[in-house]
């Protein structure tokens, strides 16, 4: 007899093995859910690695000094002759001689060139002779008007006579008058053939030789002076009050080429409207003739100086949105940006002073600002100082 299996027995073995696998997940579903919670509020599990420090940015710094600042204006200048001559004849004549060499120099009244004489001491001796003829022509007619005036009072001779008698002598008198100025115009002209430095200076080179014939219209040589020489320059218009009150004071002296001294003598009255400058020129002695005109040179104008100014190098200064600006180095080894305001500067060197409105530490001596590494720098990053590259030689080779 075969028995028959009670159906809710057979059930419940069924029932356990499902029941554990729902455990299974629930615990799977616990850990994502705490995995999810460790994401969700930012707290990592303890053994993830700690964040990498800050990076030390390397930089080089030179030290603020405060100390009387010079004032100086640069310009570029262009040399200029203080008087120059392009020397013409000033009669027509055959040139016969030249009495220089070309690039000489030559003193004021010195004989340069002849031209042929001939021609005017004929001119000359015509004139002469005119004029001796005139003179006895009025002295005869004189000695007539004596005559007629004794006779007219003895009533030998009409007042007639002796009134046109009279006026032949005054006519006499005027042409002995022209024939002078005649011989003396000879005389001139006679003089003329020697044509004679006006100035004293530098000739240049000769346009005419001889054999040809020249007239007054053809130029025979340059002259310039050269010592003393002038150079001409520009200057700004803010710079102008410091120049008046330095010539004020006295002599305002120029550094030419950075070696050649010279003495400011000429502001003038009024602004070039187009460039906002003025100009002026400085003289200098030039004795050694190194300086040419039309030559272009470096001005450098001593205008007085600030007194005690903060002074940094010109590499220490950026420009950013809200003016200039330069970092220092603390004694935490960290940056700190200081707005600044550009006073002076003079192409390697810089006056400074705390921006208007900034208040942050004013700069102080002593105070480590950056001159190279400014790119990589931000406020409160750590710094490495090092030390400038060495400057390259002056020939360019390199340095062993």
């Amino acid at each position: 007899m075969v028995q028959e299996k009670d159906p809710a027995a057979a059930g419940g073995q069924r029932a356990r093995p499902a029941k554990r696998g729902r455990l299974v997940l629930a615990g799977i579903a616990a850990v994502a859910a705490v995995a999810v919670g460790w994401s969700v509020l930012g707290k990592a599990p303890a053994s993830l690695p700690p964040a990498p420090k800050v990076r030390a940015v390397a930089v080089s710094v030179a030290p603020a000094r405060q100390q009387d600042f010079p004032l100086t204006a640069h310009s570029i200048g262009r040399v200029t002759a203080i008087a120059s001559v392009s020397l013409k004849a000033r009669v027509s004549g055959l040139l016969q001689e030249t009495l220089f060499r070309e690039g000489q120099m030559v003193s004021a009244g010195e004989v340069l060139f002849r031209l042929d004489r001939a021609p005017y001491e004929i001119a000359l001796r015509q004139a002469e002779a005119a004029l001796e003829r005139d003179q006895a022509q009025l002295a005869s007619v004189r000695a007539d008007v004596g005559r007629y005036g004794s006779l007219s009072q003895k009533g030998y001779a009409s007042t007639q006579q002796l009134e046109q008698t009279t006026a032949q002598a005054r006519a006499l008198a005027a042409t002995v008058a022209a024939d002078q100025a005649a011989v003396d115009l000879a005389r001139l002209n006679l003089s003329y053939t020697e044509v004679r430095a006006p100035i004293s200076g530098k000739t240049g080179a000769v346009r005419v030789h001889p054999g040809n014939l020249v007239n007054d219209s053809a130029a025979l040589v340059d002259l310039a002076t050269l010592s003393p020489i002038r150079i001409a320059f520009t200057l700004p218009q803010q710079d102008i009050p410091l120049v008046q009150t330095a010539m004020a004071g006295g002599a305002v002296q120029a550094v030419i080429n950075d070696r050649i001294a010279a003495t400011v003598d000429f502001v003038a009255p009024q602004v070039d409207a187009a460039t906002g400058t003025v100009e002026l020129r400085a003289t200098t002695a030039n004795q050694d003739l190194r300086l040419v005109p039309g030559e272009f040179v470096q001005v450098a104008v001593r205008l007085g100086s600030l007194p005690q100014a903060m002074i940094v190098p010109q590499e220490a200064i950026n420009a950013g949105q809200h003016g200039a600006y330069l970092y220092v180095i603390n004694g935490q080894q960290t940056a700190e940006m200081r707005r600044i305001k550009v006073l002076r500067q003079d192409g390697t060197q810089v006056a400074v002073a705390a921006a208007d409105g900034d208040s942050g530490p004013a700069l102080a001596a002593g105070d480590r600002v950056v001159t190279d590494g400014q790119l990589g720098l931000a406020p409160g990053l750590p710094v490495t100082v090092v030390s400038p590259p060495p400057a390259a030689p002056a020939d360019g080779t390199e340095k062993k």
